[in-house]
């Protein structure tokens, strides 16, 4: 037993360690109080590059009875969160102490501390663990909002906290009646359990549809997802942009991930034709086609760059979910490689605007125009993110409508009873190609004409390794993607599939 309980505590190292270095943090700025600030970014910063190698020496296996199962698809996600978690430290570690009030160290013990939920979520193969997971990373990003905001911007922090509270509420009913149902919490033996009562007695169809529409409208309100994206502009508008991509980034992520994880591993594949009223494939669809739909429309039309950002997380979280109802070994591959693409293009792009924020207090689209003729490295580097956004070809960002697209109407061709499919794929390749000719219309008005603002904005080596990782890997994924689909096909394998 003593070896177990070691073995098992091994597995979550680098989780643990993260939450220690969290409150030691805490506890060390207590004393430290000149340059809190900067000593709170570099201590964090530390953490997480320790918590990466941790991640990448630790094994495989199962914690706890299944509980967590530390796997290849656990250390794809892992390092997600915590490439994106190194970025925002570096991007916060570039502001000056002016520019930042003291309260703003509190965001990094905060920020470790959510990072580290995430990487447990990373690994919950359990309705109990996948809601605390979740909630330990969720409950340190509130907070960090919170003290982000100005007194003024406190009533956008209250709806954030209202609006995941009320999430949370949802998700734990959806959970309870699946528990109830199924006599089990582990994902693997609930949905085992659910194919056998729904083979036998064919009466589960009420229960089954108030978890599904209850976990639905749980984890659309946990990305902000149509209809209730209403209240999360306002916060895009006024968060930090570093904070604002660990949010747009690393949680969006791994909430697509757990969304994925219950539906896939934990509920049986479609129903049959007695069941399809209570059919999650189809209800999945029309919240994709939602988010797709109404993110692409508002984007052409808005032109605040920050609500342009706001709107193509929800296109994003929208060509993930159709990944999700792609019942076949493409579906988890085509999510790992798209969170993967997005993720660099989102992140390389905040990064270039939030040098532009700071310097020329850019906020408009039509701001953009002409940068090539004050700063080119930001023009080039920002150009190469909208294309990847827009999915230009040798990019990352094509592969992973590619593949998303390939595993949709593949899922399409298997059955006539798939035809919503098509539906959906074909909404999602139109929504793609205005997306493509929008960001190309941006792109080149930002090397054509001159800017309003000659001045020419000075980056530093930060800024400049940043920018430089994120566009190398955005290049390298879309001219040689072979490495990362072998990788993300991994996940195909976690979640069940054959792959042939």
């Amino acid at each position: 037993m003593p070896a177990i309980i070691e073995t098992n505590l091994a597995l979550l190292l680098p989780e643990i360690f993260l939450l220690v270095w969290s409150f030691l943090l805490v506890a060390i700025s207590l004393f430290v109080k000149s340059r809190t600030q900067q000593f709170s970014a570099i201590a964090a910063l530390c953490g997480l590059l320790v918590s990466i190698v941790l991640v990448l020496l630790s094994d495989y296996g199962e914690i706890a009875g299944r509980v967590f199962i530390n796997s290849s698809t656990a250390l794809f996600f892992k390092l997600i969160c915590a490439f994106v978690a190194v970025v925002s430290c570096l991007l916060m570690l570039t502001t000056t102490k002016a520019q930042v009030p003291e309260r703003m160290s509190l965001i990094y013990p905060l920020l470790l501390a959510s990072t580290g939920g995430m990487m447990l979520l990373s690994m919950a193969e359990n309705l109990i663990s996948i809601f605390v997971s979740l909630e330990m990373a969720t409950l340190p990003l509130l907070l960090m909002i919170i003290i982000s905001l100005s007194k003024q911007d406190r009533p956008v922090a209250v709806k954030a906290m209202l609006t995941s509270i009320f999430s949370t509420v949802l998700i734990l009913y959806g959970f309870s009646f699946l528990y109830g149902l199924s006599g089990s919490a582990d994902l693997f033996q609930m949905k085992i359990n659910i194919a056998i009562i729904h083979l036998t007695q064919r009466d589960i169809g009420v229960v089954i549809l108030l978890c599904v529409l209850t976990l639905i409208a749980g984890f659309m309100m946990k990305m902000h997802l149509p209809p209730f994206h209403g209240w999360a502009k306002e916060l895009y508008r006024k968060l930090p942009l570093p904070l604002l991509a660990f949010l747009a980034t690393a949680y969006i992520t791994v909430i697509l991930m757990s969304f994925s994880k219950v539906f896939v591993n934990g509920l049986f594949a479609f129903y049959g034709p007695e069941q399809q009223p209570n059919d999650w494939g189809r209800l999945v669809s029309l919240v994709a086609a939602g988010a797709i739909v109404t993110g692409t429309i508002k984007i052409i039309q808005l032109k605040e760059i920050r609500s342009m950002l706001f709107y193509l997380v929800i296109v994003q979280a929208g060509f993930a979910m159709t990944s999700v109802v792609s019942m076949n070994q493409l579906g988890p591959q085509a999510i790992g490689f798209h969170l993967v693409a997005f993720s660099l293009a989102m992140i390389g792009a905040m990064s270039v605007l939030y040098s532009l924020e700071k310097s020329r207090n850019l906020l408009t689209i039509s701001e953009l125009s002409g940068l090539y003729s004050s700063s080119r490295p930001l023009a080039l580097y920002l150009g190469l993110f909208f294309l990847s956004l827009g999915g230009l070809p040798l990019t990352a960002g094509f592969v992973a409508r590619y593949v998303i697209f390939e595993a949709a109407f593949s899922m399409a061709n298997t059955d006539f009873q798939y035809y919503w499919m098509f539906i959906l794929a074909g909404l999602g390749v139109l929504c793609a190609a205005i997306l493509f000719f929008y960001f190309v219309a941006i792109v080149f008005s930002m090397f054509k004409g001159s800017s309003q603002d000659t001045a020419a904005v000075r980056l530093s080596p930060v800024f400049l390794t940043v920018l430089t990782l994120t566009a190398a890997a955005t290049l390298l994924f879309g001219v040689f993607p072979d490495s990362l689909l072998d990788f993300s096909l991994e996940i195909s394998r976690s979640f069940g599939f054959i792959v042939e």
